[in-house]
């Protein structure tokens, strides 16, 4: 980050470092941020959703999954942990 403090990859990266380790608290914050910068960005709902999946927030799940398809993200895990759950619609 001390290298190019604006690289939106990193910031992705460390939300991602911040969920694996289940620290929620941390990851979320960042994920939030760079959502308001990059409302259109699949991937990045994708990964929010994952982590709401992992605390639970199955609304807000669905709400990031929605975004991620809209936007073209292709990889079906995030719906396939919703319809286990009960949760796509």
């Amino acid at each position: 980050m001390r290298y190019d403090p604006n690289d939106i990859y990193i910031h992705q990266l460390k939300a991602i470092y911040y969920h694996k380790r289940k620290r929620y608290k941390q990851s979320l914050p960042v994920y939030k941020i760079l959502i308001e910068k990059y409302p259109d960005w699949g991937e990045l709902h994708y990964n929010l959703g994952l982590l709401y999946m992992d605390m639970k927030d199955y609304e807000k799940a669905l709400l990031h999954a929605k975004q991620a398809y809209k936007n073209n993200y292709t990889l079906p895990g995030l719906k396939n942990k919703l319809e286990k759950k009960g949760k796509w619609h």
